[in-house]
């Protein structure tokens, strides 16, 4: 049972993004001004974690990870903005480390997608690329709620056994403040 709805997740967190990312901008056909210059996003994930190699795979619910981002923009078209921040992985697996990476907003809109590189450096090391695709939807004047699908692959590092990839894959719900 508890197979089936961790399998679930991912859908329901996948409906949930796109209805955020294609909801109108504003209501009362106010034009939107945009994403924020610099903005400050306190986010929690959960999901499922992987790991493969030499004939082998296995796959587990995923830590809890908890971020704390500085988000800052740097090209207004398309609208590109550069992230960086902590991270800190409980439930299962204790680590904390950072992160850095690109979002870039095609339409000026909801929609944003990032890449970027994330090091576990706590107690053991993990290194390896992310993605994710989400939106943010405006609460309250400069704060939001964001959600986004997010995917990291683990490939080097002292806590990898050898011959190994680790990863996971988590819906990210995420409180923005828009600092500027």
């Amino acid at each position: 049972m508890a197979r089936t709805r961790l399998a679930r997740a991912p859908l329901l967190a996948l409906a949930l993004t796109s209805a955020l990312v294609a909801a109108p901008a504003r209501a009362g056909g106010d034009e939107d001004d945009g994403p924020p210059i610099t903005s400050l996003e306190g986010r929690v994930g959960y999901g499922l974690a992987f790991g493969g190699g030499s004939g082998a795979s296995s796959q587990r619910a995923s830590g809890v990870t908890m971020t704390a981002l500085v988000d800052q923009a740097v090209i207004e078209a398309p609208w590109t903005s550069i992230f960086g921040g902590i991270v800190a992985e409980g439930y299962g697996h204790g680590a904390a480390g950072v992160l850095v990476g690109a979002r870039v907003r095609p339409s000026r809109g909801r929609l944003r997608i990032a890449g970027g590189a994330v090091g576990l450096l706590v107690p053991r090391t993990l290194f390896g690329p992310l993605a994710s695709v989400g939106g943010c939807l405006p609460i309250d004047g400069a704060f939001g709620i964001c959600l986004d699908l997010e995917a990291q692959l683990f490939v080097t590092g002292t806590d990898l056994p050898d011959e190994r990839v680790a990863g996971q894959a988590q819906a990210v719900l995420g409180i923005a403040f828009d600092a500027l």
